[in-house]
């Protein structure tokens, strides 16, 4: 909890020195936050594991370098609860593990608006995302899954108001790995539904 904590802080204390910079419409800065759905695929050899898939939330910071009227390059950095589980299917009693069911995630997306000039902008974005897994368990019999490399792929909406722009997005990120650790599962790939809600300045 207190490793959580320090990362909020953290990801707070940059993001109130990011908007002390005098920036162009080149050039914002903002912050996220939403919900996710885990998508956990298993492979194990006797359909023993099963994946639990819950709905998590996430909060974050950003920063967005417009390179023209179309494209923007966009850095991500959030605090993402996942809540994806496995179980052990074959047992009596169900021993559930939690599966990067709290990561650090820095993403970049490339992002190409389809109206550039309008107030009311939809709007592709693609990009890779590192998760970085802050789950943690002392048992010696569980196997923590390895961080996760995932390709975001998105469509949203970027809407120009008097002080800010909001940019409601849709994304489902791809897990390119296998992130699984335990001998007895072939192989774990993290898959997740995003809905975000972006605020620049």
């Amino acid at each position: 909890m207190l490793k959580i904590l320090s990362v909020t802080l953290l990801l707070c204390t940059v993001q109130i020195g990011l908007s002390q910079i005098d920036n162009s419409n080149k050039l914002q800065f903002g912050f996220s936050m939403g919900a996710n759905y885990s998508h956990l695929k298993v492979v194990s050899p006797n359909n023993d594991y099963q994946s639990i898939n819950n709905l998590g939330s996430s909060l974050g910071i950003l920063s967005q370098l417009n390179m023209g009227s179309r494209l923007s390059l966009v850095g991500m950095a959030s605090l993402s609860f996942n809540n994806g589980y496995i179980t052990e299917a074959n047992l009596t009693q169900y021993q559930v593990t939690e599966y990067l069911s709290k990561t650090l995630d820095f993403g970049l997306n490339l992002r190409f608006k389809l109206k550039p000039d309008a107030n009311f902008s939809p709007y592709l974005t693609v990009g890779p995302t590192y998760q970085i897994n802050l789950d943690k368990n002392d048992l010696s019999n569980v196997f923590l899954p390895s961080n996760n490399l995932s390709l975001d792929l998105g469509f949203g909406l970027d809407k120009k108001l008097a002080f800010f722009n909001i940019a409601p997005e849709l994304k489902y990120s791809l897990g390119l790995i296998n992130v699984n650790q335990n001998p007895t599962i072939t192989s774990a790939r993290a898959h997740y539904l995003k809905l975000i809600i972006n605020f620049t300045n």
